[in-house]
């Protein structure tokens, strides 16, 4: 990774063969095979790395079918825990602390908990919610008893979440540890997560002064449409800064260049949101957070996935003034203006990100990268 950590179990790696390998637990990689889905599978022992074919999961190390209670995390963003018939029903993952202090995972359907190897809670397990709320396993009188839980802010990839601290450690309301990059905000100071799963002393860089520098003057309300891989028009021209574990691609660009929409649809949002991470509220005064989110009317298909969101943040100003909720429709055809670029984290670019129509996990920035290459071949790279 360019972070120079590993890259995480269930990672595919494109290899310059022309093949496919997922990784495993061992560090090491598994080819996959043509026609099937890299999917995680959350085990007793951790996280292993899985395949779907015709909608069948199987291990990628072993070949066997996944365990009674162990959860399959699909492709379509939905979480699916198997039975001893070997059948998945959706499911909730939550946080699971064991009367030893341990946290693993589970599956919360119809308001009953699971193990992951398929037990029922032990008497004093404390079952995590995803919404922060935690309850008690009661074995005598079969009931979970609400209980208080220290809860702390952890910022993701820019994101503000929420998690729990046991024994020193972060963990997220799914169980799962915070990723490389997050920030745990505790009340004795805020931590950044390491390769290594464990939080190192983050002191924010004190703001300085931007020189907001103009782009291109007055903006035309339309572009030329171009050719590229995916059909989607590349919405900016300035230097391509993509970086890893991010939940898109950034694109350093002069202060107000015009931005365009990559493909016609309809605009879901566009406005100014105060709480952003990176806001003059949250001490980056010169940073502009009004951001745009543009439904696509023909969805764009990306290894056999299919992705219609387009996400624009970190904007200057805005064409169009939409809230989230808000009964309003507002169309926008490919190559049409709908904002100017600002700063972010006191840097001036546009931040782009696409989101698939089922799930929550958008492209990489090496998958925008291919996304948005010419016809011709060429790759998004900086001054093109």
């Amino acid at each position: 990774m360019a972070d120079g950590s590993r890259p995480p179990v269930g990672a595919i790696v494109h290899a310059g063969n022309g093949r496919d390998y997922q990784m495993q637990a061992s560090g090491s990689g598994v080819e996959v095979p043509a026609g099937s889905v890299p999917v995680a599978v959350s085990t007793p022992t951790g996280t292993q790395a899985g395949t779907i074919r015709d909608g069948v999961t199987t291990m990628t190390m072993t070949g066997d079918r996944p365990e009674d209670g162990w959860i399959v995390h699909a492709h379509n963003g939905v979480d699916y825990q198997m039975n001893a018939q070997g059948q998945g029903s959706a499911t909730t993952v939550v946080a699971i602390i064991t009367s030893d202090g341990d946290v693993t995972k589970g599956g919360l359907k119809d308001g009953v908990t699971t193990m992951l190897d398929g037990r029922r809670l032990g008497d004093g397990y404390i079952v995590v919610t995803p919404s922060g709320v935690a309850y008690m396993w009661d074995a005598e009188r079969g009931i979970g008893v609400l209980v208080s839980l220290a809860t702390v802010p952890i910022t993701i990839h820019g994101v503000k979440s929420t998690g729990f601290i046991l024994d020193n450690l972060a963990y997220q309301f799914n169980g799962s540890r915070p990723p490389t990059g997050a920030i745990v905000h505790t009340p004795g100071g805020d931590y950044m997560m390491t390769p290594g799963g464990y939080g190192e002393r983050y002191v924010p860089t004190p703001a300085t002064t931007v020189q907001k520098q103009p782009g291109s003057g007055t903006s035309p309300k339309f572009i030329s449409v171009e050719n590229t891989y995916s059909g989607l028009i590349r919405p900016i021209s300035g230097n391509d800064a993509a970086y890893a574990n991010d939940t898109g691609i950034d694109i350093s660009a002069k202060y107000e260049t015009p931005i365009y929409a990559a493909g016609s649809g309809t605009i879901s949002y566009s406005y100014y949101k105060e709480d952003d991470v990176w806001s003059p509220n949250n001490g980056y005064p010169n940073d502009t957070p009004y951001r745009v989110f543009i439904v696509l009317k023909e969805p764009v298909v990306f290894n056999g996935i299919e992705y219609n969101g387009l996400f624009y943040g970190h904007l200057s100003s805005i064409e169009f003034e939409k809230e989230r909720g808000e009964n309003k429709t507002i169309k926008v055809e490919q190559g049409q203006l709908i904002g100017h670029s600002g700063i972010g984290n006191n840097s001036a670019h546009l931040h782009l990100a696409i989101y698939p129509t089922i799930g929550s996990n958008p492209l990489t920035p090496s998958e925008l990268q291919v996304l948005f290459r010419s016809s011709n071949g060429t790759v998004w790279t900086a001054g093109q």
